[in-house]
């Protein structure tokens, strides 16, 4: 169960940023496995910017300033590192993975590439988040953890 509300969590993560900490938590933890947790926030963050990518005109037209952001960038120049660029948005954050799924059509490397890349990037990103976590769990004092989340732990 807990899977599958994380999963679901992660499908609006892109906008509130909620995939990385729930990621460092599920390292702590002993009471899920941090690497199921990777590929289950990965696959609800792909499932969000599937939505994006689709329906991002729509959401694009309600955000003014961000179809006039996306109108003055010169996709041409980036024609073929779009690739790279797809790669280091999934696994970085930079530029913003948000954006390019929303510019979705505009971006255009074609969706089955686009998921593709941004899965394997994210499980990676995922990956790191909560090993780097596990690895360093036994080094932190759970007595300085806040009392609501040592449970969870």
């Amino acid at each position: 169960m807990t899977y599958i509300i994380c999963g679901l969590v992660a499908i609006v993560s892109p906008f509130f940023a909620l995939a990385e900490p729930i990621a460092v938590l599920s390292g702590l933890s002993q009471k899920v496995d941090w690497m199921m947790m990777a590929f289950t926030l990965a696959f609800g963050q792909c499932v969000g910017f599937s939505i994006m990518y689709f329906f991002g005109d729509r959401i694009v037209a309600r955000w003014r300033w961000f179809a006039r952001k996306l109108r003055r960038v010169n996709l041409d120049e980036f024609q073929g590192r779009r690739n790279t660029c797809t790669l280091l948005a999934a696994c970085f954050g930079l530029p913003p993975l948000t954006a390019l799924a929303l510019g979705g059509p505009l971006y255009e490397p074609g969706f089955k590439r686009f998921i593709g890349i941004c899965f394997c990037g994210r499980i990676l990103r995922f990956l790191v988040f909560a090993g780097a976590a596990s690895f360093f769990s036994k080094y932190v004092n759970h007595s300085v953890m806040p009392g609501w989340l040592v449970p969870y732990l």
